[in-house]
């Protein structure tokens, strides 16, 4: 699984639900604690937020969809352009979206995410 190193970082439900979105484009618009089971596998469970002894269960499908190839494209090169503060990446990012009229001035965006950057991108 491609996105196995994010349990290793983060709670393995956060993987999951990543996997589903990037990976099989599909989402689930409303995973509250009603709508997400944590079922057991067996009586003693790894760990609490992770492990073979559990899985978990999405319910409630009513808000739910899918989500396109070049939007799932376009918001991982979105995703790194904000981690790694590239500017022009990211107004890549909107073009693989489909965000932009025809006429857009990308030079200006640069710069304005160039701003943004400066404004924010150095706090922790």
């Amino acid at each position: 699984m491609p996105l196995a190193w994010i349990g290793k970082k983060w709670p393995p439900a956060v993987g999951h639900i990543l996997e589903t979105i990037f990976e099989d484009g599909f989402f689930h618009a409303d995973p509250h604690p009603g709508n997400l089971f944590v079922q057991p596998l067996n009586e003693l469970p790894d760990s609490i937020f992770g492990g073979s002894g559990w899985q978990l269960t999405f319910v409630d499908f009513g808000m739910t969809g899918q989500v396109p190839k070049n939007l799932r494209l376009g918001l991982r090169e979105l995703l790194i352009g904000v981690g790694t503060q590239d500017s022009k990446r990211m107004v890549h990012a909107y073009q693989m979206m489909d965000m932009l009229l025809p006429n857009a001035d990308l030079e200006l965006l640069e710069r304005a995410d160039e701003r943004v950057f400066e404004q924010f991108g150095a706090r922790t």
